[in-house]
């Protein structure tokens, strides 16, 4: 760091456990005396450990991001998938069901992608017109959206996932997955993890994975029966 500027990017700080909050502190306040930078996101304080939290917090500048207008959500849309398509009709839509959001704006724009609403063809984007789409190619909110996802998955990977939003802010090796999964060969494991990481449902990290998002807990676990839950819980009390 002394002979080279670095940055620390950290997604979801809150996250973090307490002596990874104390470490990120400490490196916090050697910033200001050093080429450093560090960059965490933030979305649920709630969830924070407190006092590393707030000691880590003391030592950073807050900035605190505005959601997009409906302006900005069209040159979102633009920059995606170019100037020659309409999208006045569907930044509109997108707009109001992300409420602004980029992050649940994206997801809306990969779910038009999955269902063929956007399709690239001979070399540019085409997209369906905004009267023929269905329910399931355009939800009517973004828990509807996130349930057509993990009803698309396989039966051992919703199970899986399943497990791991009962634990929202655990991360788990490859051999928990394994345990939580009921599965007694890698290569299926293998599968089911990829199938959850393409669907933005788990996030990987040092060879952990855990829930990329809490929204993901109340649909994944929705439909599942009392039995199911206890199941699964008991076989998170089995890895822990």
């Amino acid at each position: 760091c002394e002979l080279h500027p670095l940055l620390i990017a950290v997604d979801d700080v809150e996250r973090a456990d307490e002596p990874s909050l104390l470490l990120l502190a400490m490196l916090a306040r050697a910033a200001a005396r050093a080429p450093l930078l560090i960059v965490a996101t933030l979305t649920d304080q709630d969830g924070s450990a407190a006092v590393p939290f707030e000691l880590f917090v003391r030592a950073c500048s807050v900035q605190r991001l505005t959601r997009f207008t409906l302006a900005e959500t069209q040159t979102l849309l633009t920059s995606l998938f170019g100037a020659g398509v309409p999208l006045e009709q569907l930044a509109q839509r997108l707009h109001i069901l992300s409420s602004g959001s980029p992050r649940d704006l994206m997801r809306l724009c990969q779910h038009l992608v999955d269902t063929q609403v956007a399709r690239y063809e001979h070399g540019t984007w085409v997209l369906s017109e905004l009267s023929e789409l269905s329910e399931l190619q355009l939800p009517s909110d973004l828990t509807q959206l996130l349930a057509a996802r993990s009803r698309a998955l396989s039966a051992e990977a919703r199970e899986l996932a399943c497990a791991v939003s009962l634990s929202p802010d655990q991360s788990f090796s490859f051999t928990e997955c394994l345990r939580l999964a009921a599965l007694s060969d890698d290569a299926a494991l293998l599968r089911v993890l990829e199938s959850l990481l393409s669907a933005d449902i788990l996030r990987a990290s040092d060879a952990t994975y855990m829930l990329s998002d809490r929204a993901w807990g109340t649909v994944l676990t929705n439909d599942m029966s009392h039995g199911e839950l206890r199941s699964l819980q008991r076989r998170l009390a089995g890895v822990f």
